[in-house]
């Protein structure tokens, strides 16, 4: 089926994009949740104008990406967690925990933007990299210390 996306779908298709998908995704999920609707002729009128917007959106969360850019690397998160005398946590601090903490400070990653190996387990200072999107990012400094 060929349909005409009024809201972005990662992977498959972005605003003002016609694309052919099968009639079963079309049917059951882009078309119920008002995703995009099929590429009629008068449809296909809308290109125009939602493109334009979907290109002045853009503009914007590029200026919103790099204020946060800005911010990121202007913070330093410090966290306290339990942790022995040689400095070994008794949990770890994972990519969610650091997500949270940001939230609480009103910068609003999402935990899969957070590019960690593997939780970190020892207290002092760590360098984390964030991955806004594909061509943006940044690197967090985090300083984990012991909890009295």
């Amino acid at each position: 089926m060929r349909v005409l996306f009024i809201k972005n779908i990662k992977g498959v298709g972005r605003i003002g994009d016609i694309k052919n998908v099968s009639d079963g995704y079309a049917r059951n999920f882009l078309l119920p949740n008002y995703a995009a609707r099929p590429a009629t002729a008068d449809a296909v009128k809308l290109v125009g104008s939602l493109v334009a917007r979907r290109d002045q959106d853009d503009v914007l969360r590029k200026e919103q990406m790099n204020q946060m850019v800005q911010k990121l690397e202007q913070t330093v998160l410090e966290l306290e967690a339990s942790s022995n005398r040689e400095g070994h946590l008794y949990g770890s601090i994972d990519a969610q925990i650091i997500s949270r903490e940001l939230k609480k400070r009103s910068i609003l990653i999402e935990p899969e933007e957070i590019e960690l190996e593997h939780p970190l387990k020892t207290t002092g200072e760590h360098v984390v990299a964030i991955k806004i999107a594909p061509e943006l990012g940044t690197t967090l400094r985090i300083k984990i210390t012991p909890k009295e």
